[in-house]
C-alpha cells in the first residue's frame, strides 16, 4: 500500500519561471518587482494587472512573462528576496535574533501591503522549522 506524500497536498506559492543570469536580465526582473510594489501602493491590491506592471516598468508584456508565470509569482518572489537577504545577514551575524524578528515583521508587512497571506500560508512553517522556534517568539 502506498502512503500519499503529505507534502504533495500542501499548496505552494507560484514560482518564477526562471532566474535571471545576466546583469541586464537581473535589472529587468528587479524593475518588474519594483513596479509591482508601485502599482500596489498606487492602485491597491484588488486588481493588480500584469499590463499595469509592465506599463509602470516600461517593458513589454513578454518580458514579464519570460520570468514570471503571473502576478502572484512576482509577489512570491518579493517574499523570497526578503527571506534570502535576511538569512544571508543572519548567517553572517551568527543567527542574529534581531534580524529574525525583523524578517517576521517584514513578511507580515508584505502580507498586508500585497493583500495576501503568503507568509502565514507558505513561508512561516518552513522558517519556523529552519530555526527551530516560531519567528514571532523571537525578541530583539
Amino acid at each position: 500500500m502506498l502512503v500519499p506524500n503529505a507534502q504533495a497536498e500542501i499548496d505552494i506559492p507560484p514560482r518564477a519561471r526562471k532566474q535571471p543570469k545576466q546583469t541586464r536580465s537581473k535589472i529587468l526582473v528587479q524593475s518588474i518587482k519594483e513596479a509591482t510594489l508601485i502599482v500596489v501602493d498606487r492602485y491597491g491590491t484588488d486588481d493588480v494587472q500584469a499590463s499595469t506592471i509592465c506599463e509602470v516598468a516600461g517593458i513589454a508584456m513578454g518580458s514579464l512573462y519570460q520570468y514570471f508565470v503571473n502576478v502572484e509569482s512576482i509577489f512570491a518572489s518579493l517574499y523570497e528576496d526578503h527571506i534570502k537577504a535576511t538569512l544571508a545577514q543572519a548567517l553572517e551575524q551568527d543567527y542574529s535574533t534581531k534580524l529574525l524578528a525583523e524578517l517576521h515583521t517584514t513578511l507580515r508587512g508584505l502580507d498586508e501591503r500585497l493583500g495576501v497571506s503568503y507568509y502565514r500560508q507558505f513561508y512561516s512553517k518552513g522558517l519556523n522549522n529552519l530555526f527551530g522556534v516560531p519567528l514571532h517568539t523571537v525578541t530583539h
